[in-house]
């Protein structure tokens, strides 16, 4: 079932984007990812490109691909591979590099906001499937976009739409105290935004 597309959720989510200099989301989380798209995937390798201007793009293994194009709100939605005889690596390998060659394609790759931690795993864990993203992963956007910001969930940074705009450098160090003000005040300013909305 579809529903119709959530535009003031596309409009806060963009007016943190602008907030926060980013270009774009990279995400990977489902439930991030149902939340941007309307899109519930299947395995846990799929990927959304949320561009601050623009369409999103939806990026899914080949057997969820109608399925996605039918549900997802976003209308550029992309298949890859989930075995290819050809390409023994991982589907979530090429899940990257399809992300990585989108966001060149589209000119998003100055500053894009990631999820750096693995806070959130709501996908299909019954099969053993590594699902969990590796340092190859966050080496992939590194090196391929001039800056990388975290935009994780993070169950103690709850300051997002979904909580996904940590949106902090990592070169940022804060201490216990001072991660706790950012925190708060973050979270305060979003209940503001949101009431004002």
């Amino acid at each position: 079932m579809s529903y119709p597309v959530d535009e003031k959720k596309w409009q806060r989510v963009r007016e943190m984007l602008e907030q926060h200099h980013l270009d774009a989301l990279v995400v990977r989380a489902p439930d991030n990812i149902l939340y941007l798209t309307n899109y519930w995937t299947m395995k846990g390798y799929d990927l959304v490109i949320f561009p601050r201007d623009g369409d999103p793009t939806l990026l899914v293994i080949e057997p969820q691909f109608r399925e996605a194009q039918r549900t997802a709100w976003n209308k550029d939605v992309r298949f890859f591979h989930f075995y290819d005889a050809k390409d023994p690596r991982p589907p979530m390998v090429r899940a990257v590099e399809m992300a990585v060659d989108v966001l060149r394609e589209r000119k998003l790759d100055a500053r894009v906001g990631i999820e750096l931690s693995q806070f959130s795993q709501i996908c299909d864990r019954m099969v053993g499937e590594p699902t969990v993203y590796w340092q190859g992963y966050y080496d992939a956007f590194r090196s391929r976009c001039r800056e990388v910001i975290d935009a994780a969930l993070d169950h103690r940074e709850r300051v997002g739409p979904v909580g996904m705009f940590a949106a902090r450098s990592r070169r940022r160090r804060l201490d216990s105290r001072g991660i706790a003000d950012q925190i708060a005040q973050e979270a305060a300013q979003l209940v503001t935004s949101l009431h004002h909305a």
